[in-house]
């Protein structure tokens, strides 16, 4: 899909019910909370969702534009045909999660800033626009012993003029990867760099539920993208 409109925020998921992730809420609810706190600070943002024909009816009052899944897994043929299976039809979560890949190609905006559906947000994103090609905060370490250079995939601003090959590399090592085992959208990302590559400020892009805990009161007030299913905006402000 060629980028139709200049700059907007992505999102993507299914109401369908799976045996993954049984203590995980509908996704569409999830989805619906998280475009609501979008749109308190960013009324004008265009929203594009990807999902399912089922979903469109409870999604088309919060997105400017819905987009079906099915459409966008055609254009890859057989391997298409493999991601709708494991994604939609018999979901498996490293699928799912590879399934981000072939969305984020096909935005529809030249600059994207991707949000999962468990994200809130704070305040304006406006200075998001103002990355360079491709901007993601790192996974934080679990543990204090733990470093990962691996970078959230949760929250991503990129240009799609700038990521054509870092994103064919992303969906192609990811495809050969999941060959052999279990592998998250994640795990895949290229090393290769893009023009004007921007490490994210996970105090203020990227709050992970383990950041949220520990983060001091004082710094919260800074963040503009909460990322965490388990904490509400207020317990979060506020320390509760």
């Amino acid at each position: 899909m060629k980028a139709t409109y200049q700059r907007g925020v992505v999102y993507y998921g299914t109401g369908r019910k799976h045996n993954i992730k049984k203590d995980k809420p509908d996704v569409i609810d999830e989805a619906i909370g998280s475009i609501k706190t979008l749109r308190k600070y960013n009324p004008d943002v265009p929203v594009a969702f990807f999902g399912v024909p089922e979903d469109e009816e409870r999604l088309r009052p919060y997105v400017d534009f819905f987009h079906l899944i099915s459409d966008v897994l055609e254009e890859y043929g057989d391997q298409g045909k493999k991601v709708w299976h494991n994604t939609v039809l018999h979901p498996q979560w490293s699928w799912l999660c590879g399934l981000k890949i072939y969305i984020l190609q096909n935005s529809p905006f030249e600059e994207t800033f991707y949000l999962d559906t468990d994200t809130k947000v704070l305040g304006d994103i406006t200075p998001i626009w103002q990355m360079g090609g491709l901007a993601m905060a790192r996974e934080l370490p679990r543990s204090k012993n733990e470093y990962t250079g691996v970078y959230n995939g949760g929250v991503i601003f990129f240009k799609k003029s700038l990521t054509v090959d870092w994103m064919i590399d992303w969906r192609t090592t990811w495809e050969c990867l999941i060959r052999r085992a279990t592998f998250t959208d994640q795990a895949a990302m290229p090393p290769k760099e893009v023009e004007g590559f921007t490490v994210l400020n996970p105090e203020v892009w990227n709050v992970r539920p383990k950041l949220a805990n520990t983060l001091p009161l004082e710094k919260r007030k800074d963040t503009i993208i909460l990322h965490s299913r388990f904490h509400t905006i207020q317990q979060y402000l506020s320390g509760e």
